[in-house]
């Protein structure tokens, strides 16, 4: 570890001492790795790095050096995965993004993509990375530099396919489709659908050339179009049900018109333009302001859903609940009218019958009747038998997976295996009163003596 040494000294290294680290990590077997890591001397390689980054007199070639380091660092199982979950450390490398040099950035970005494509934690970190970024350079949203140099025209044709490529390598690893869009919105709002029109126009221009395209151009194509692929696909998976409509679930002025057009059919407009005037007064621009936002959608979470717990509804979900609550209103509806359909009928038989069919047409009432209430009581989500356990069979009944319903119930000291259990008969079907017993339907039997 002689070599390592230098990175810990206070002079700069010389160009041919950080190659020497980079040899000597190429050697290091996977327990010498993790001690790098465990006793923060990493840190240094990467202090080093932006003391090079930083200063007008050391040489272009020696900041790629120190990224030849942590390339070959990431070349070993321990220190890909450890460098994942050091955040600090990956922000400080995308900080040489500033870098005038093509090759330079170019290099960042592919160190950045692999660890984007490693695991959840290191996407995580690469998203945090660009958010450091934006901060340090004052960028307006994440990606900014990233999307002029995509429109810039001076930007040579192979680093903007390297850019794309990271773009979508940081998309399409994203963990759900949630965050994808998250991701792909901040794009949008940095300029990159223009950037991308702009590319593809050129693009037509050269293939009806006698020249053609090269092959850098060909690959920057290539990626264009896995960009808009995906784009479209994630689009068909947002398409919710609402009000008898498609709406998109990723776009917020395509939901906005939706509901403010149903709130002004069934006269909720005013309560819309109240919810409107208070959230217009939070200060979206301080942690007050976020933390606002974070408890309104606890808030709007537990109100819709009836529930009291903290699960994030994904756009799976989200699409659940809405096909849910429509075909709860859907049966509602149709009880109703089989209850009117049978009181008709039953009002209609005014003269007394004393033989077995007047039995048996009785018999047959009273069990339409316990037919109808048992799908009223399923219609209103009702279920679980005992009312302790029924937010258990409500979560059940809206999609959410079993096993975050087991695991919630855990926490609560509460036996999982109840979801097991049938609900009682006499529950089920709104009651264990006999029909004849029952004031609602006196009236007929009366007519009946």
């Amino acid at each position: 570890m002689e070599a390592w040494k230098v990175l810990e000294s206070t002079r700069s290294a010389s160009l041919s001492e950080i190659e020497g680290v980079e040899a000597l990590v190429k050697k290091l077997d996977d327990g010498s790795i993790a001690e790098l890591f465990e006793s923060k001397r990493v840190w240094a390689l990467f202090h080093q790095m932006e003391v090079v980054e930083q200063s007008e007199e050391a040489r272009p070639e020696e900041l790629e050096a120190y990224l030849n380091v942590v390339k070959a660092l990431m070349g070993k199982a321990p220190g890909l995965q450890r460098l994942c979950g050091e955040a600090a450390l990956v922000s400080r490398l995308a900080l040489t993004l500033d870098s005038r040099r093509v090759e330079t950035c170019t290099k960042v970005l592919e160190l950045l993509a692999v660890l984007a494509v490693t695991s959840e934690e290191g996407h995580g970190a690469v998203r945090g990375a660009m958010e450091y970024f934006r901060l340090c350079k004052e960028e307006a949203v994440r990606f900014e530099s990233l999307v002029l140099a995509l429109q810039s025209e001076a930007t040579p044709t192979p680093f903007k396919r390297d850019v794309m490529l990271f773009v979508n390598t940081l998309v399409n690893s994203a963990p759900d489709v949630e965050q994808r869009v998250e991701i792909r919105a901040e794009l949008v709002r940095a300029g990159v659908t223009e950037a991308i029109d702009s590319l593809k126009k050129d693009s037509l221009q050269l293939a009806g050339t006698k020249k053609g395209m090269s092959e850098d151009e060909y690959e920057l194509e290539v990626q264009l179009q896995v960009f808009e692929t995906v784009l479209e696909n994630d689009h068909k998976n947002c398409l919710a049900t609402y009000d008898g409509a498609e709406v998109r679930l990723d776009d917020p002025d395509a939901l906005y018109e939706a509901i403010k057009a149903h709130c002004r059919e069934y006269d909720c407009a005013p309560q819309l333009l109240e919810l409107l005037q208070y959230l217009v007064a939070i200060p979206c621009f301080d942690p007050l302001g976020k933390e606002h936002w974070a408890r309104i959608l606890r808030s709007a979470h537990r109100a819709v859903l009836g529930v009291d717990d903290d699960f994030v509804l994904g756009f799976d979900e989200i699409k659940h609940v809405a096909t849910w609550k429509q075909t709860l209103d859907e049966r509602a509806a149709r009880v109703a009218d089989l209850e009117k359909k049978l009181a008709a009928k039953t009002s209609a038989a005014t003269k007394p019958v004393a033989d077995p069919q007047q039995a048996k047409r009785i018999a047959e009432l009273e069990a339409r009747v316990k037919e109808l209430e048992a799908a009223a009581a399923a219609a209103q989500g009702q279920g679980g038998g005992d009312p302790r356990y029924a937010k258990y069979f409500k979560m059940l009944q809206m999609h959410i997976p079993r096993s975050a319903v087991e695991a919630k119930m855990r926490a609560e000291g509460v036996d999982p295996a109840i979801l097991d259990r049938p609900p009682p008969a006499g529950e089920a079907a709104g009651g264990s009163g006999a029909v004849g017993d029952d004031p609602r339907y006196a009236k007929f039997f009366k007519m009946l003596k």
